[in-house]
């Protein structure tokens, strides 16, 4: 099944421009945008329909892009999806799961900041190497 932008969907494809969390998911019926969950980011629940091997299904998406700076972004999304005929009595105990848990916004800028640490690094790994092959 299909979830999030076409081109992740892709084998081999790993980048693409930047997109708000409406344009980043496909098959979108309904979006309502909502604080976002980290810095430089917008965030939207979405209510979507895709077709999977012939049966229709549901999901109800938080999404969330968010500008990370030198072309990089960053795409979250978590969701609920059921086939579309027992969507709406199963969307009650669905939220009522979903809400059990929460996202830790200390170990999201956390994960954040490791990234960038470790593109940085490696940045500069490349750049002494490259001093060092040049003649």
């Amino acid at each position: 099944m299909p979830i999030g932008p076409p081109q992740f969907s892709s084998p081999g494809s790993l980048a693409a421009p930047y997109m708000s969390p409406a344009e980043a998911y496909v098959w979108v019926s309904e979006d309502v945008p909502t604080p976002p969950l980290t810095q430089n980011a917008r965030a939207t629940y979405l209510l979507a329909d895709q077709l999977t091997q012939g049966r229709r299904y549901r999901s109800f998406a938080l999404v969330n892009t968010a500008l990370l700076g030198n072309g990089y972004w960053q795409y979250y999304m978590t969701l609920l999806t059921a086939p579309v005929e027992i969507f709406p009595p199963a969307l009650p105990l669905m939220t009522e799961v979903w809400q059990s848990w929460s996202i830790s916004q200390g170990e999201m800028n956390r994960r954040t900041a490791q990234a960038m640490l470790t593109m940085q690094e490696t940045t500069a790994e490349g750049r002494r190497t490259t001093e060092c092959i040049s003649p």
